[in-house]
C-alpha cells in the first residue's frame, strides 16, 4: 500500500507539475490532487505501520498502536483508496487518452478488479463480524488476500507505464 502510494506520488507530480501530462486542465489538475490528498491522509496509519516496522522508536510505536484500525475500518479505507485511484485515471484517460500511459488497461485489468476484491471483502469483513476474525484469527487471510491483489495490481500498473518513463528522457533538468 505504501509502495503503491509513493510511486503514485511520484509519477503523479513529475506529470502534472513537469510537462509529461499536457493536456489536463487546470481544474483536472486541482482535482487529482484533491484525491491524491484524500489518498495521503486516509493512509497514513498504513503507512506509520509500515515504517514503525522498521524503527524502534517508542514514541513512533505509540503513535502507530494507536492509528491501528480494525479489519472493516481498514478495508474501508482501502476500498476508498481504490476507487479514488480508480477516479484518478478515469480523469486522466479522458484528457491524456492513452497515450503515455495505457489508462483504460489499468481501469479494466488492475483497478476495477481491486475494487471489486476489496468490497467482497468489505462485505465478507461485515457478513462474519469482528469477533469471528479475531476468534478465527482470519486477519492473515485478510492480509494475504489484499497483498495478493495490491501486488498484481502493481505489476499491471509498472508494465503500462513505459511510454510515460520514456517521456521522461526526454525532460531536460
Amino acid at each position: 500500500m505504501t509502495a503503491t502510494i509513493i510511486y503514485a506520488i511520484i509519477l503523479y507530480s513529475i506529470g502534472l507539475f513537469g510537462t509529461t501530462f499536457d493536456k489536463v486542465t487546470k481544474i483536472q489538475k486541482g482535482v487529482i490532487i484533491l484525491l491524491l490528498t484524500l489518498i495521503i491522509l486516509i493512509t497514513v496509519p498504513f503507512s506509520f505501520k509500515f515504517f514503525g516496522e522498521f524503527l524502534s522508536s517508542n514514541k513512533l510505536i505509540k503513535v502507530v498502536e494507536a492509528l491501528d484500525f480494525d479489519r472493516i475500518d481498514k478495508l474501508w479505507v482501502l476500498t476508498i483508496t481504490a476507487i479514488s485511484f480508480l477516479l484518478i485515471d478515469i480523469i486522466m484517460e479522458k484528457a491524456e487518452g492513452d497515450d503515455k500511459i495505457k489508462f483504460h488497461i489499468n481501469r479494466k485489468y488492475s483497478e476495477t478488479p481491486v475494487i471489486i476484491s476489496f468490497t467482497v471483502l468489505l462485505l465478507y469483513a461485515y457478513f462474519i463480524g469482528l469477533d469471528n476474525i479475531e476468534k478465527y484469527n482470519l486477519e492473515p487471510f485478510f492480509a494475504g488476500t489484499i497483498a495478493f491483489h495490491m501486488i498484481s495490481s502493481n505489476i499491471i500498473w509498472v508494465l503500462n507505464d513505459d511510454k510515460f518513463w520514456d517521456s521522461l528522457k526526454t525532460i531536460k533538468v
